[in-house]
């Protein structure tokens, strides 16, 4: 676990080795009252804690997510909106499933914490869930995508993304259509991230007409990628749909073009869609595709948008990546649920599940009554590799419809 960041302050967050120290960090951070309030008497502080591996394989998606959700807060808490203080504690599962489970429990069992941002990968929430739900705190993950997670009747739970099912149905056309493919390799890594994305494209690949010769997944990751490229070559695939982490996916693609096999395409999901597989794989990356559920805010010409931009760089000296604004919206929905007097686990779940179109940066939000966003609130975006960097093509519906 890592420090609580209350809302009106900015600092690192070291690691702290004990998930025990919880309490007592809200409690040493909670604000003293102000000099001369009519009784001196503190306000009420409450905390969100965000769960994600911060450390482990999915470390940038989920500390772009953080930050996004910490400018949220912090904003916030300068804007003297909310009836009460509130902190945003970092708790980091290092990818552990087992330690998402025990940050869960934890979590649970302190009164303070009336909300989670997160977890930010599908394995944390898969792990975290049972615990969270049994404990009525209200969870919202910003990046977690895994298709079964709507099935296991969580009623805290909610996912303010899309979901594997609608990121499957526009790569498959995307490859089949834009692509032309005719011979599709899907391979998995065996994560979380992506492995039931690559399944459900080569279902739909199937359907249309296209030819799946390969279909794998490795359990604990690819053992050998030249072994895996000298399989793809084998089975004639022009396209490897993967389905898993961006530094596998970037050792299948250096593996691939050590092979001779320049031409055959990556196209993949969010585990794809990061600036780590860039890095890794270098000219290599070039032409690679992936479809995500999130938004790339820089092409926006809308204030709120350029504003979010504008003070992201600010804080983190950066652009905002890869689902920062997903988890900036999903913090303010808890912000704005305490503004309107919901400081408490159930009143904070019963404001998410009536949410009808809440206006943020990334979609307007509501949820279906399993924990997913409403049709008209799904959206995918496909991005690709150009110039040693991700550029956006645009929304998945008006890219296929061209």
């Amino acid at each position: 676990m890592a420090e609580p960041s209350s809302s009106g302050s900015r600092a690192s967050h070291p690691a702290i080795p004990a998930l025990g120290v919880l309490l007592a960090l809200l409690a040493a951070c909670t604000p003293k009252p102000e000099p001369g309030s009519p009784d001196g008497t503190p306000r009420p502080t409450v905390a969100l804690a965000f769960i994600g591996d911060l450390s482990g394989p999915g470390r940038e998606p989920a500390e772009n997510a953080f930050q996004g959700a910490l400018l949220a807060v912090e904003q916030a808490g300068a804007s003297a909106r909310l009836p009460v203080d509130l902190e945003l504690v970092r708790l980091d599962t290092g990818g552990d499933p087992e330690t998402a489970g025990r940050i869960a429990e934890e979590v649970a069992a302190d009164g303070e914490v009336v909300g989670v941002i997160g977890p930010a990968d599908s394995g944390g929430v898969d792990a975290a869930g049972d615990r969270l739900e049994a404990a009525g705190v209200p969870f919202v993950t910003p990046s977690a995508t895994a298709e079964t997670l709507s099935e296991r009747g969580w009623t805290h739970w909610f996912r303010a993304v899309a979901s594997d099912r609608d990121v499957a149905g526009p790569v498959a056309r995307y490859v089949a259509a834009v692509m032309g493919a005719r011979s599709v390799c899907a391979v998995a890594d065996g994560s979380p991230v992506g492995s039931g994305l690559a399944a459900m494209v080569a279902s739909e690949l199937r359907e249309v007409g296209v030819e799946v010769p390969l279909q794998t997944s490795a359990p604990g990751g690819i053992a050998d990628p030249g072994e895996l490229a000298a399989d793809v070559g084998e089975a004639g695939c022009g396209v490897v749909v993967h389905g898993g982490l961006a530094g596998e996916a970037a050792a299948l693609r250096m593996a691939l073009d050590r092979a001779g096999l320049t031409g055959v395409a990556i196209v993949g999901g969010e585990g794809l869609k990061q600036d780590t597989f860039v890095e890794l794989a270098g000219e290599t990356a070039e032409g690679t595709v992936a479809a995500c559920p999130c938004i790339d805010l820089s092409t926006s010409a809308e204030p709120p948008a350029l504003q979010f931009i504008s003070d992201y760089q600010a804080e983190y000296g950066q652009a905002p990546g890869i689902f920062a604004a997903e988890a900036y919206d999903v913090a303010q929905l808890f912000v704005a649920g305490l503004a309107d007097g919901n400081a408490t686990r159930q009143s904070l779940t019963r404001f998410l599940h009536d949410l009808q179109g809440f206006p943020g940066l990334t979609r307007a939000f509501g949820f279906s009554r399993d924990g997913d966003l409403v049709r008209n609130a799904s959206a995918v975006y496909l991005y690709r590799v150009q110039g040693g960097r991700w550029i956006p093509l645009g929304p998945a519906y008006e890219v296929l419809a061209e």
